[in-house]
């Protein structure tokens, strides 16, 4: 891409690789944020579907939620990322230090179910590994992995789950959790997924769970 560049680029410093890339991640968070593009798969039930999908439709999708938190040392704020304000956050920026010596705040981005255009979105603009996010669609096993300058862990959790009056049997319920850390050199973007697990009815036999995690 570099060579290319170099070819299409006559005079030093017209256009450079990190430009370039700017401007493709901002178009696929355009695409993605607007439904404008195929989504490459489809989640349903307890299997994945890799098969041709129709344009998917804002109005057709539930309603996709973010939770933001932003914190350092001596402050601390939480915003919720919804339909009205999700471009501001995905083509925007932390606010900068206060201080030259200071680092940039910390910033923890919890989705509550797994939303595919979301995690996409979040994929394009932090630059998350393509086999982490797989991982996280496919819902694998507990594993602790590092991506050049990103770190990814997942871990299965099982909790016991019964009605609050004791009326009905205690159930077993499976969950699904991944954290990705990135933003190098300061690792300063904590994301976490949670979801159901998608093959807890085979896995523990006793009907579907009610409630959300």
């Amino acid at each position: 891409l570099s060579e290319i560049l170099k070819k299409v680029c006559k005079h030093k410093g017209d256009f450079s690789l990190a430009c370039f890339e700017v401007m493709l991640s901002r178009l696929k968070l355009a695409q993605l944020l607007t439904n404008t593009c195929r989504l490459p798969i489809s989640l349903s039930g307890n299997s994945m579907k890799t098969d041709s999908m129709p344009l998917v439709r804002e109005n057709t999708l539930p309603p996709e939620e973010l939770t933001v938190m932003e914190y350092d040392t001596l402050s601390c704020a939480s915003r919720r990322i919804g339909q009205n304000n999700l471009r501001e956050f995905f083509f925007g920026h932390r606010p900068p230090p206060s201080h030259p010596q200071e680092l940039p705040k910390m910033r923890w981005i919890h989705m509550d179910r797994l939303a595919l255009r979301l995690l996409l979105s979040l994929t394009v603009k932090y630059n998350l590994h393509p086999f982490s996010v797989e991982d996280v669609m496919e819902q694998c096993s507990t594993k602790l992995e590092r991506y050049g300058g990103h770190y990814f862990a997942v871990v299965e959790e099982l909790r016991l789950v019964s009605s609050p009056d004791g009326t009905e049997p205690v159930q077993v319920q499976g969950v699904h959790l991944a954290v990705f850390c990135a933003g190098p050199p300061f690792l300063d973007t904590v994301i976490t997924v949670t979801e159901k697990d998608r093959d807890e009815k085979e896995d523990w036999p006793g009907g579907p769970v009610r409630g959300n995690v």
